[in-house]
């Protein structure tokens, strides 16, 4: 849909590109190899170079011009890092003829991890531990992410020589690009006055050593760190939450389900208040089922705040959908699916889950212990 071979060149987007520009491409985050096979089969013989950055090994027979590096996520590691070097190193080589694509998406600001001087790597790594821990928005995390990384905020594209354009599959509901994967291609878009108030707000939440707080806190407020918007990349969102709802709600439909309007929750809304807006509209649902005779479905695209005391076995899909579960006891017909819009759902191996009203006492019955599961935050062990 936004790449296209022409007669005149390559177009991206309304932009189009002469036959002969040399095409580079990085694909970073959880949908980085179905974008790269993309790349790879628009560009044809004009592919220079070109670099994936997975979460997990991707088996394909990738062209020779093509390095596969896979990193770390949700916690950044040494992975990460030497991907980031990587994808310096490649943006670097683009020409000023060339054309960096850049193909971003979830996940992306764990993949790439360049810690700003002076922190190091296992600093970064605490860092974006408590942050995950405190249940902060997302946009917020992404937000101070950029002030503690030389990659992120617009960083990789700083020594591109030739044009960037970055194409995003955002798993996250923003107007601001750059908060996707923390931007590594897009510059910041909030003056600093802004990121000192986030980080004001946030820091009592992180349990960072006394140092370490220092150095963030010198990071956060250096002029030298301010955002610079300055660079003319482009920027195409290809797709996010809301393109997933529409297909979502035009395959129900065409089940025979009748499609229940809801609100979207803004970020950062507890996760209690979600839970309770979900059984209020299933109990709605149910009634309006039975007098239709036909099956009802509401869908909604959220992501709500959990903060939690350590990193469990699961994330917020498996621990919103035992919470749910728990106050559908009782309410037969109803069943209730969380599930990751990029397939992964927080240090599970799951996109989420599914539960009925049966769901909560058939644990009980196995002895699982579903409330001891919730407290632990190992809500994919049920």
């Amino acid at each position: 849909k936004y790449l296209h071979r022409e007669n005149a060149g390559f177009r991206v987007g309304d932009r189009v590109y002469p036959e002969n520009t040399k095409i580079s491409f990085i694909a970073c985050g959880k949908a980085a190899a179905a974008q790269a096979k993309a790349v790879i089969a628009w560009a044809g013989n004009q592919l220079q170079n070109g670099l994936v950055i997975p979460p997990a090994p991707v088996e394909w027979n990738w062209p020779p011009e093509v390095a596969v590096h896979v990193a770390s996520h949700p916690t950044p590691s040494d992975r990460s890092e030497s991907a980031a070097a990587k994808a310096f190193e490649l943006s670097e080589a683009v020409g000023p003829e060339g054309l960096l694509l850049a193909c971003i998406s979830g996940g992306a600001s764990a993949l790439l991890a360049a810690p700003r001087p002076p922190l190091n790597l296992n600093e970064q790594v605490l860092i974006t531990k408590e942050l995950l821990k405190s249940g902060v928005d997302i946009r917020i995390m992404n937000i101070l992410r950029q002030q503690f990384s030389l990659i992120k905020g617009g960083g990789l594209a700083g020594g591109v020589s030739g044009r960037v354009e970055t194409l995003i599959y955002s798993d996250i509901e923003t107007e601001s690009l750059d908060l996707i994967g923390s931007g590594p291609t897009l510059p910041m878009q909030r003056n600093q006055g802004e990121i000192i108030a986030q980080w004001e707000s946030t820091q009592p939440l992180l349990n960072l050593p006394p140092k370490l707080q220092l150095k963030c806190d010198q990071l956060v407020r250096s002029e030298k760190n301010a955002p610079k918007n300055n660079q003319t990349n482009d920027a195409i969102l290809c797709a996010s939450p809301q393109t997933l709802k529409a297909i979502a709600c035009a395959i129900a439909e065409e089940s025979g389900f009748v499609i229940a309007p809801t609100q979207n929750a803004s970020y950062g809304t507890s996760m209690d208040e979600v839970v309770q807006t979900i059984v209020e509209t299933a109990n709605a649902l149910k009634r309006d089922s039975i007098k239709q005779a036909t099956p009802m479905l509401a869908i909604w695209v959220r992501e709500p705040a959990l903060r939690v005391s350590r990193l469990g076995h699961g994330g917020r899909n498996s621990h919103l959908a035992l919470l749910v579960a728990k106050k559908l006891e009782g309410m037969t017909g109803v069943t209730f699916l969380s599930a990751g819009s990029d397939g992964i759902d927080g240090s599970s191996e799951f996109a989420g889950a599914c539960v009925s009203s049966q769901s909560w006492a058939e644990g009980v019955t196995r002895n699982l212990n579903p409330e001891k599961l919730l407290s632990q935050f190992d809500s994919a062990d049920f």
